[in-house]
This record gives C-alpha cells, sequence and structure tokens, in this order.
C-alpha cells in the first residue's frame, strides 16, 4: 500500500506546479488507477481537500503512522508505540505550510514559545527579494538593471545589451568584435536574475551570485566564471565550442548541451552541481566526474561525491521556493538570511535534524517565520536580525 504522505506530497506537486519526474509520474499513476482515487483527484482534489484527505488516513491507523515516523527519524520504535501529538502536529503543519505557500515537514518535540522581545506590530516588514542586479561592463561601468528601462541599454563591439523586464540578452551586429572584454553580472542579498549569453544559453541567477563572461564568444571554446553563488544554467547546444564553466578554487563544468544547477556559495560547505538534462564532466582536485540526469557531483575537501538528490527541491528556487530538501537548520536559515537580506543569530547550538519540502520566496519575512513557528521552530525579529531559539 503506498504511504499516504508520499502520496500527498506528489498530489500536491502536480497540484502546484505540475512538474513531476518521470518516476514520480509512474508513481503517482499507479496509485491513481486503484480504486476511486482517480475520480476523487479529478473531481475534488484541492489542497484543502487533500489535507483532510491526508487526515483521514493518518488517524485510520495511527500505529503504521507512527513506525512510518520512527523510520524518518531513523531510530528503531519502542517496544509500546506511542503517537505523541507532536508527531501528529509536526505532519498535519506540513499540509498547513503547503495552504499557505508551500509543504514542509519538520521532525522535532513541541517546545514552549519564547516570550517575543518586541511586541509584534513593531516588527518591521521585511518584504522578499526581488529581481535586481548590477551588470558591470568590460570599461568598468555599473548599470543598475532595476533602474533602467527595458530596451537597448549599452553597446560593446559587435554586441548590444538589451534589457527586457528581469532578463538581458546580447545581440550581435556587423561591428567588429571586442576581444577579450568581460562584463560581470552580479545579484544582491534579496535579488535574482537571468540573462541570455551571446552564443544563447540562458542563465539565471540567485541571490548573492556573480557571473563573469565574455561579451563575444570567439575561438573553439564557450567559457565563463561562476564567482560566487548559485546558477541554472540552459546552455546552448554546440558541438565545435564545448562549454566550460569555471567555479572558485579552479573547479570547473565541461558541457556540450544541457541544463544543470550549480551551487558555491561561500559560506556553504561544499560546491554542488546538479545535472537536469545532458551530460556534464565535474572536475575537481585533479579528479572529475561524468554525470547522468539525476545526478549531483559534491565537492568536498577537493574529493568529488557522487548523490542523487531531489533534483525538484534542487532547483526549487528558480519557481519561487525555498531549497529545503536534507537540510538542517544552519541551512535553512542561510537560505533565508540570503533572500530577505537579514543577519540570523542562535540562541544554543541550532538543531541538526534535518527537515524535507518547501516554502514559498513570493512572502514577506514574517509569514515565512510563522511557517517554521508551526513546526515549533521559534524565532523573534529585531530590526534585520532573526534570533532563532533553540
Amino acid at each position: 500500500m503506498a504511504d499516504s504522505y508520499r502520496i500527498a506530497t506528489l498530489l500536491l506537486k502536480r497540484l502546484e506546479v505540475d512538474d513531476l519526474r518521470p518516476s514520480e509520474e509512474l508513481e503517482l499513476e499507479a496509485w491513481l488507477d486503484q480504486g476511486d482515487n482517480r475520480d476523487f483527484y479529478e473531481k475534488s482534489i484541492t489542497r484543502e481537500a487533500l489535507y483532510r484527505w491526508l487526515k483521514e488516513r493518518m488517524e485510520m491507523d495511527e500505529k503504521r503512522m507512527d513506525k512510518r515516523f520512527f523510520e524518518l527519524f531513523g531510530t528503531p520504535a519502542p517496544v509500546k508505540p506511542m503517537f505523541v501529538a507532536w508527531k501528529w502536529i509536526a505532519a498535519a503543519a506540513s499540509v498547513l505550510v503547503a495552504i499557505a505557500g508551500g509543504y514542509l515537514i519538520f521532525h522535532r518535540p513541541a517546545k514552549p514559545a519564547p516570550e517575543v522581545s518586541q511586541p509584534v506590530a513593531q516588527v518591521p516588514v521585511i518584504h522578499p527579494g526581488k529581481d535586481r542586479a548590477h551588470l558591470q561592463l568590460a570599461n568598468g561601468s555599473i548599470i543598475e538593471l532595476d533602474s533602467v528601462r527595458d530596451g537597448s541599454i549599452a553597446s560593446q563591439g559587435s554586441s548590444e545589451i538589451v534589457k527586457n523586464g528581469s532578463t538581458i540578452s546580447y545581440s550581435s551586429s556587423k561591428a567588429p568584435v571586442l576581444a577579450d572584454a568581460f562584463n560581470i553580472l552580479q545579484t544582491p542579498r534579496a535579488g535574482q536574475y537571468s540573462m541570455v549569453l551571446p552564443d544563447g544559453t540562458k542563465v539565471w541567477l540567485n541571490n548573492s551570485s556573480g557571473l563573469k563572461y565574455p561579451v563575444a564568444f570567439s575561438g573553439n571554446q564557450r567559457r565563463v566564471e561562476l564567482l560566487n553563488g548559485e546558477a541554472f544554467f540552459e546552455v546552448a547546444p554546440s558541438v565545435r565550442e564545448p562549454f566550460t564553466v569555471v567555479l572558485p578554487g579552479g573547479n570547473n563544468i565541461e558541457v556540450l548541451g544541457t541544463s544543470f544547477n550549480v551551487s558555491c556559495y561561500s559560506d556553504e560547505p561544499n560546491q554542488k552541481t546538479t545535472l537536469v538534462e545532458g551530460r556534464v564532466r565535474v572536475t575537481a582536485g585533479g579528479g572529475h566526474l561524468i554525470l547522468a540526469p539525476g545526478q549531483q557531483a559534491e565537492e568536498m575537501e577537493g574529493h568529488l561525491a557522487v548523490r542523487r538528490p531531489d533534483v525538484y527541491s534542487v532547483t526549487a528556487w528558480r519557481r519561487g521556493f525555498f531549497n529545503f530538501s536534507d537540510a538542517d537548520m544552519r541551512m535553512v536559515m542561510r537560505q533565508i538570511a540570503r533572500w530577505y537580506d537579514v543577519d540570523v543569530m542562535f540562541e544554543g547550538e541550532p538543531s541538526i535534524e534535518k527537515l524535507e519540502g518547501s516554502i514559498s520566496r513570493n512572502q514577506n519575512l514574517a509569514e515565512t517565520l510563522a511557517s517554521l513557528e508551526a513546526l515549533h521552530i521559534h524565532t523573534t525579529v529585531k530590526d534585520r536580525t532573526v534570533v532563532v531559539h533553540q
């Protein structure tokens, strides 16, 4: 019998973004073919109906759910099964959070909320990040992209830079190519942006990210440098001109035509390259790996390891969600800090327990922290500092 929480997660994925992996589609279709499940899905499915459905099934077999939760913790169930209130709260809250703009599950006992040192009415409204970045041209001049109008914003040799909403692109003319000229697109904290490189490759930059690239590609290779942060690439195919992304520390990714996500934040412990389509070669510390779709190369102290993460979660930031896949509290709060441009402090040692799921990045900070509060992660805010109470 399919696990109810697993099916609820898949239903929510399809309901919200219709972006299931092929294996997930097969899993969900197998469940839909059973009994009257397809009729329920086609006629009744909403986020609220999904919550009621999951709640009913959890109440139908508490002992089975108790065993399932202990399996999730990676610890043996006690001899005498217990289904204590906090387990139900954690699972139910995960779907309630989904109704508010994401889906989330976090495993920890409930704790009393600390006294708030500041009345809620006085807590400032801290808005989420938005499409903003600055473009540094080869001559050193800087264009603040969120303050200029759409249209042509600069010309460099044979390339004209055109802004269209939250994207810049390069178009070629008959003018001479500007050799050895590089631009840098940099997003701040609480910013994101996208661009189309001179060869047609599409790039999305997450917050606190920088990409250095030539004004025009020449010769038999295409080479860009991800200076920091996180980016998603859809590389224009070209057999004769391989595409290379150079990462901090001299690591690099070699591509022919593919889409992949790269994370190399300086405050994250490891660099990670996750392949969505195609094939890439990741090089680090003298070694290399060739990835297949769905695989991730993680660089740890000069060595590469292959993982198989939830690609949907890794690329969630492009769809407006935080990536909380196998994330501990420090990783969760680093993402929040970058997106809302806030500082984070911990009272005591942060929990190493793992959180799964996602929360919308399109809500203000108070709403995001309220989602965490529903799972007994207590915080207070003063000015632009978030204090996490352990």
